[in-house]
């Protein structure tokens, strides 16, 4: 559900990109970058050898770096952003492949229901994430981008 939270839609991106450059084809194209990068280096994940925990840390620390980024890298367009939206998306990839694993080995025998229960908690996080984001994407960018990386370390800390 951290994940969820901490992340967001790649519409957010896409409405960047598009708001920055005043080119709607380029924030279409974003879409593209996002997704090329999440399953490109989905696949290299597969091949290397990285602890769970590791690897699940380590994609929700690019993603929170890549979030931030969009605040100062705005005004340099697609120039800017887009190396911001592939580290989306590998910080994507790392959380694809690196929850199901840790989920299969902590549910021992019950798979198909710690697999139902990371989905649903995903799924909550994303709408508890996107409805904050949209909100503050309504006021500036900045708070919207601001609130990600940090929503998942206050809940953290409380738990």
């Amino acid at each position: 559900m951290l994940f969820g939270i901490s992340t967001y839609s790649p519409g957010f991106p896409i409405i960047t990109v598009t708001q920055s450059t005043s080119r709607i084809y380029l924030g279409t194209l974003t879409y593209a970058f996002f997704l090329g990068s999440s399953s490109g280096f989905g696949m290299l994940l597969s091949r290397l050898k990285i602890g769970d925990y590791s690897g699940l840390i380590l994609g929700y620390l690019v993603t929170s770096v890549a979030s931030v980024g969009f605040i100062p890298l705005f005004h340099y367009g697609e120039f800017g952003l887009y190396p911001l939206v592939i580290l989306l998306g590998i910080g994507s990839a790392f959380a694809e492949t690196f929850e199901p694993s840790l989920v299969s080995k902590v549910s021992g025998q019950n798979v198909g229901t710690g697999m139902g229960v990371l989905s649903l908690s995903r799924g909550i996080g994303y709408f508890i994430g996107n409805s904050v984001m949209g909100v503050l994407y309504s006021f500036s960018y900045v708070y919207a981008y601001g609130f990600a990386p940090w929503s998942p370390l206050a809940l953290r800390s409380r738990s």
